[in-house]
């Protein structure tokens, strides 16, 4: 039995009625909408020939809007 395993027999039903609030905060939400715009933006930078100019350019301009901390 593996550590992970373990840990998932030790899930009960009364665990999964009563889940723990999970709080998410400034830097994290930051942090997740930066690795989308990563994910969105890596295959452009892959192929850019293969993404229309409007798509590369909404693209910068949530990365800018990012990083001006507009969104």
């Amino acid at each position: 039995m593996t550590k992970q395993a373990s840990i998932v027999e030790a899930v009960t039903e009364e665990d999964c009625e009563n889940p723990l609030p999970i709080t998410i905060t400034e830097a994290g939400s930051i942090t997740s909408q930066l690795y989308t715009l990563l994910r969105q933006t890596l295959p452009v930078l892959k192929n850019p020939e293969s993404v229309s100019d409007a798509r590369r350019q909404g693209l910068s301009e949530d990365i800018r809007k990012m990083l001006e901390g507009e969104v």
